[in-house]
């Protein structure tokens, strides 16, 4: 919302000030949301790593331990944000989204 007052303005150090905040939140958001999708994707290597592997020579208890680590890796496991929301790539593209949306509506309304 500053960023419209600012252009409306023509305050060019506003602008810059919060282009630079702007981009620098979406630049963390995009790295947690990267690491919650890359760490979802090793999670589900697992079990095909386990699964390619010679665990059919293995004895029985460790087969058994395989057998339960390769059910645990297909349960998805997901960074949370406050045990609500999950961060990965599809929540920052909501997010992103809905954002520009917000500030398509608060432009129209500055400009009226």
């Amino acid at each position: 919302f500053q960023l419209i007052l600012a252009l409306k303005a023509g305050d060019i150090i506003m602008i810059i000030k919060t282009i630079v905040v702007q981009c620098d939140l979406l630049a963390q958001i995009f790295a947690y949301s990267y690491v919650g999708e890359y760490l979802k994707y090793q999670i589900e290597e697992v079990a095909h790593a386990i699964y390619c592997s010679n665990w059919y020579s293995l004895s029985f208890k460790l087969m058994r331990n395989t057998l339960f680590v390769m059910v645990r890796s297909q349960e998805p496991i997901q960074l949370a944000a406050g045990n609500v929301l999950a961060v990965n790539m599809e929540t920052f593209m909501s997010i992103v989204k809905t954002s520009l949306s917000y500030l398509s509506v608060l432009r129209v309304m500055v400009e009226t």
